[in-house]
């Protein structure tokens, strides 16, 4: 055994510069600090809940919670919590930033981490039996726990299922356990970030060192029962460094995960700052196996072990070929552990496979960009890939705003002051009504210019149909298609006549529901080539449809013909 071979009326005011203490630099999280307690910061409330998988485990989640918005679960990877989705600055930390573009976000944690070390009959420092657990069992057990008990929490029909390594092990277990078909119907986003199947491929340093020294034994007997917690750093550094000959004496994130230079270093302190957060040695050693053999299977117990537990010689294999949900795959050319030629193993079992739905090989992302990089280009992906499978609806400020009490009927209490002052943060000032000269960007001053918010699509050829189409219909049916959204007494998609300093009218930019209502042709087209035209001429910097833009490129193609009969 080598365990360590594993290792929205107004709610985009809200998503633009939101309300609190802390700015948009990098944090700094200590040890000490509850998640609470670090959320708090950002006026972000926390609710801890407790789901009891059919095995009788108790794993803690914590719910950043928007009642009534569509819910995206996190799941983390190997040795870390919940905390690696909050260690970056609020923009590039995908819990915050979920948050704030109006979803409800659930933190959940693996069994026997940090936050996850309870069970109804069993003692995690007192039963070894509670440590006898894979990811195979997480996938079987824990992934539908969790999805079972956050739909009924929020009353959902659905939500998007986002893994990181371990994460990403759980659901391809998960989608094809026995529980698959109630998957296949509520899970409507499978993201796998650095997914992990194959390990053949995989260059960690920490895992090469074990394997030179063989350490499995050495640590089994000097963990009996969980392994890499936070508080064990400095006995299990001291004695690596003493079985290594000092080529490693401190476990450090890097270590076991490798790094790029796309990576920020006080992120990875943060995460440090709760990390490693512990897990079984078999789960490690599961992993283990997966290194020597290339294969993806269930944990090998031995000819005789085997016989006892599956019937057979050989552990079953996961036939992830068979994989039926809607599936995007992340992936960074400088993994360590996700390797991209193990990834690449894993895609061609993919091929074909009509419900993977993304692919894309980040350059220079590591194992830990997604948590700790200095760049979001991964985020701007994820949330297209949200608005069109699990999109948000816009919201009322009030609703936002207002106070949740149980039982109370509209109108409710709203904290106008709070509302106040992210409107003023757009400006970059605070409290304007008490600061007349304080001077405010120009009206409109982040909308790009009509016709350069051209986005690419997942379907290019789709769009291009589908614009062709319309076309046809402007021409032959006489309509305007930038007059659907002026309306000569409302302005821009119903907006006030009175000058606005976040969208001035006609500015040529409307929101995602204003767009639906005012789209002239919504019977003629499907809910799929609405997605690809909101991706291709969504505005991230304005957050809205340019629709001036696309009417321009609608134009183009009216006239095209004409042009032709010219020549």
């Amino acid at each position: 055994m080598s365990w360590l071979r594993s290792v929205s009326a107004l709610i985009t005011i809200c998503a633009c510069a939101w309300p609190g203490a802390v700015g948009q630099g990098m944090p700094k999280i200590h040890h000490s600090e509850s998640t609470e307690e670090y959320l708090s910061k950002y006026y972000i409330p926390v609710e801890e809940h407790f789901i009891t998988t059919e095995d009788k485990y108790i794993l803690r989640s914590f719910r950043l919670p928007r009642q009534g918005a569509p819910v995206v679960l996190l799941q983390h990877g190997v040795l870390a919590s919940s905390w690696c989705w909050l260690v970056n600055t609020p923009n590039r930390s995908l819990g915050i930033s979920l948050w704030k573009m109006g979803y409800d976000v659930w933190l959940t944690n693996s069994r026997g981490n940090t936050f996850s070390r309870n069970h109804t009959e069993l003692k995690p420092f007192l039963d070894k039996q509670f440590w006898n657990y894979t990811f195979d069992d997480m996938g079987y057990f824990d992934v539908v726990a969790n999805v079972r008990y956050i739909l009924n929490a929020t009353s959902r029909k659905d939500l998007t299922f986002v893994g990181w390594s371990q994460g990403t092990s759980q659901m391809f277990v998960a989608a094809q356990g026995p529980d698959r078909d109630y998957l296949k119907s509520h899970v409507n986003l499978f993201v796998a970030l650095s997914p992990v199947t194959y390990l053949t491929h995989q260059s960690s340093l920490l895992l090469s060192v074990a394997q030179k020294f063989r350490l499995g034994v050495i640590l089994e007997k000097a963990f009996p029962y969980d392994v890499f917690s936070w508080s064990e750093l400095p006995t299990l550094g001291s004695l690596l460094c003493k079985v290594t000959l000092g080529v490693i004496c401190d476990i450090t994130v890097d270590v076991i995960c490798g790094r790029s230079q796309k990576d920020s270093s006080d992120a990875i302190l943060n995460l440090a700052a709760h990390f490693p957060a512990g897990t079984s040695i078999k789960d490690l050693d599961h992993y283990e196996q997966f290194i020597d053999y290339e294969h993806f299977g269930r944990f090998d117990y031995g000819t005789m072990g085997n016989l006892e537990h599956y019937g057979l010689e050989l552990p079953p294999e996961y036939s992830l070929s068979e994989l039926e949900i809607p599936t995007a795959l992340f992936c960074g050319s400088k993994d360590t552990l996700a390797g991209p030629k193990d990834v690449e193993r894993l895609k061609m079992d993919l091929k074909g496979n009509k419900h993977v739905v993304f692919s894309k090989e980040y350059e220079d992302y590591s194992h830990l960009t997604w948590m700790v990089g200095l760049t979001d280009e991964w985020i701007t992906d994820l949330k297209a890939l949200l608005r069109q499978y699990n999109p948000v609806r816009p919201m009322e400020a009030s609703d936002f705003y207002a106070d949740p009490v149980q039982d109370m009927m509209k109108p409710q209490v709203v904290r106008h002051l709070e509302f106040i002052r992210a409107v003023d943060g757009v400006f970059g000032g605070f409290d304007l009504e008490k600061q007349p000269v304080v001077k405010v960007p120009r009206p409109g001053h982040c909308l790009k210019k009509n016709g350069e918010d051209i986005n690419p699509c997942d379907d290019e050829a789709a769009v291009e149909q589908t614009l062709r189409r319309l076309a046809l219909m402007v021409k032959t049916r006489g309509v305007i298609f930038a007059n659907c959204f002026q309306e000569p007494i409302f302005g821009d998609a119903e907006r006030s006549l009175d000058t606005s300093l976040l969208c001035p009218r006609f500015a040529g930019k409307v929101t995602e529901a204003q767009f639906c209502s005012h789209f002239p042709f919504m019977q003629e087209i499907s809910e799929y080539e609405l997605g690809l035209l909101l991706q291709r001429y969504y505005n991230s910097e304005a957050d809205g449809i340019n629709y001036m833009a696309m009417d321009k490129d609608l134009q183009a193609l009216v006239e095209e013909p004409l042009q032709e009969r010219r020549h």
